[in-house]
């Protein structure tokens, strides 16, 4: 079963017999075991005026509240809150040195109740007296209102249970089994009562930061859930959201057809950290969120981001993913992709749509490959224009050649920092699947799809190679192929040059690969090369693709093997045609060789 651990400390629970200070004249504040929330009794008071009074809570002792990102909050309640023209907590270093802060009143409860304020220490104060708190020995905690003329003698101004946080998640949860449920069991029980987590009507408030994972594993499924973050202007902007962290291999967290989302201009947060256990989301709704941080460990498909911050999206999946009304500060982006990976796979299908703001859909970081593919992605309402804020691409690199492929979806504009820009459109995909007999993905298994006789692409050409150091220069008149494709060397006289090699232009008739080591001098023989349309081995799926423009259709011939590391699976043929339109797809069935 999983279970949730609370980072809050509890200031006082208004348990056994506290200690009250009025604020104002009039009657006395007390203990009151007619309205309370947490545990058996709460303090209280009678209020009437337009005149901010209430009471303090002495707690005996001064607490630190001086650590970074401290929110403390208090549990209030007012009977008559519909006169309610003020509400304030005060925190004091005496009941002469203290801090107000005003809640917005737009904040209570529209059909009233208890209200959970949570405050930032360290915000400027609405109010001082005394010169202020100076956070680090707060000892009293005050509940002031402004009540015009309303009727009755019982005790309307109500405090419950007050704690802190010092930063990070107020609640986290580990182990197995784990529901969001998890979190509202836990903060309603009435012992605790922490108002992090809590269930209304059906939908979960999430009132600061809670945490999925941490160095102990959990186990993670939920669906068909809403969380909202609701508006509290007195907590700073970092202050709400949820955290996947997934430090543990162990460590699976799934999100099915659900909702997280702000409901107003002080935002929730989604960010995963950790890269070693695994995030899923299919179905997701994100709304109105301050960052999506995201990393290679995580699966966010079928799902809308819209009118969220920026999206940090370091390798993870985003297959048919909506982005949508990003209002950023011009030339700014709405997704960051800033890792060493292909976005062909992880972004296939996706849709972006430009807000009101002069901001691109996707920036492309200087760490990104120099040749990549978009995958049947759609941009919607850039600019059409290149170098402009709101070009649908920002290639960040400042030099160099940058190759973006399209296959499928729509042809972007493009800003750049300096960098050349080859936008090729019109590609088709590559694609082999390798199954067992069994109908089990195979991953590891090398594939070689190979150009034959008759195509577009170079087939078994005779060419010439010079060798310096461990550098091959190849002379190939005419070749017609592009940085980081591969191609099949065969019939060299050294052994370190034959192979299958991945390959840098230098020029329309010439490109240089790189072997293992120096054979020491240049090869003869007749020299053959065939442009390679796939190679490498697959992935957890079984899958491996690439895509690329065919100008006609181009006849191939290859294998799948996986001869090293068991299960070991007899050699696959490959055959057949790369159609120009349609591209290729084949579906390779192995059968096992131990």
């Amino acid at each position: 079963m999983a279970s949730v651990t609370s980072n809050l400390t509890r200031v006082h629970d208004l348990e056994g017999s506290p200690t009250f200070t009025n604020i104002g004249s009039g009657g006395g504040a007390g203990v009151s075991t007619d309205i309370f929330l947490q545990a058996s009794q709460s303090g209280a008071r009678r209020r009437s005026g337009v005149t901010l009074e209430g009471f303090w809570l002495d707690d005996g002792a001064g607490n630190n509240l001086s650590a970074a990102d401290c929110h403390v909050a208090m549990w209030c309640w007012v009977t008559h809150y519909g006169n309610l023209t003020a509400l304030q907590v005060w925190l004091g270093d005496s009941t002469s040195v203290y801090d107000q802060h005003a809640l917005n009143l737009t904040e209570y409860p529209a059909l009233g109740g208890w209200v959970r304020v949570w405050i930032d220490v360290s915000r400027t104060p609405d109010a001082t007296a005394g010169g202020g708190s100076g956070e680090s020995s707060v000892r009293y905690f005050g509940l002031a209102v402004s009540l015009p003329s309303v009727g009755g003698t019982s005790p309307n101004v109500v405090m419950d249970a007050i704690d802190y946080v010092n930063g990070g998640a107020a609640l986290v949860l580990t182990g197995t089994s784990g529901v969001f449920a998890d979190f509202a069991t836990s903060d309603q029980n009435t012992t605790n009562q922490y108002g992090v987590f809590r269930l209304i009507g059906g939908v979960y408030n999430c009132l600061a930061r809670v945490q999925l994972g941490s160095a102990s594993s959990l186990v993670f499924t939920d669906g068909s859930f809403t969380i909202i973050f609701p508006q509290q202007a007195l907590v700073n902007d970092t202050w709400m959201g949820i955290t996947i962290d997934l430090q543990h291999a162990s460590t699976s967290v799934t999100w099915l057809s659900c909702v997280v989302q702000s409901s107003a201009t002080k935002k929730g947060d989604l960010v995963v950290t950790g890269t070693s256990g695994t995030f899923t989301a299919v179905g997701l709704v994100a709304g109105n969120l301050r960052i999506v941080t995201l990393n290679s460990k995580c699966s966010v498909t079928q799902s809308a981001i819209g009118s969220c911050g920026q999206i940090t999206a370091a390798g993870a999946t985003l297959t048919s993913t909506q982005v949508s009304g990003y209002e950023g500060t011009a030339n700014t982006s709405a997704l960051i992709w800033d890792v060493a990976t292909n976005p062909s796979t992880p972004m296939t299908g996706m849709t972006y749509t430009k807000g009101t703001a002069a901001t691109h859909a996707i920036e492309f970081g200087t760490t990104s490959p120099t040749s990549m593919t978009l995958t049947n992605v759609t941009f919607s309402g850039y600019n059409a224009s290149n170098n402009v804020n709101d070009s649908a691409i920002h290639f960040k690199r400042t030099t160099g050649t940058v190759t973006l492929t399209i296959s499928g979806g729509t042809t972007p504009s493009y800003r750049t920092d300096g960098a050349t820009i080859s936008i090729v459109a019109g590609a088709v995909t590559v694609a082999v699947n390798v199954k067992n007999t069994s109908g089990s993905n195979i991953s590891g298994a090398r594939v070689l799809l190979k150009a034959a006789s008759g195509g577009p692409f170079p087939f078994d050409v005779t060419v010439t190679i010079s060798n310096s150091g461990t550098t091959a220069t190849v002379t190939h008149t005419g070749h017609g192929l592009a940085t980081n494709d591969y191609v099949v060397i065969k019939g060299a006289s050294l052994a370190a040059n034959n192979g299958v090699w991945q390959i840098t232009v230098t020029g329309s008739n010439s490109y240089t690969y790189t072997m293992a080591s120096s054979p020491g001098s240049s090869p003869t023989g007749t020299i053959k090369a065939t442009y390679a349309c796939l190679y490498g081995t697959t992935d957890g799926s079984g899958n491996l693709s690439t895509s690329k423009v065919y100008s006609s259709a181009q006849p191939v011939s290859g294998w799948v093997r996986k001869a090293t590391g068991s299960p070991l699976y007899k050699t696959a043929a490959l055959g057949g045609s790369v159609s120009n339109s349609t591209g290729y797809s084949a579906s390779v069935q192995m059968i096992a060789d131990e």
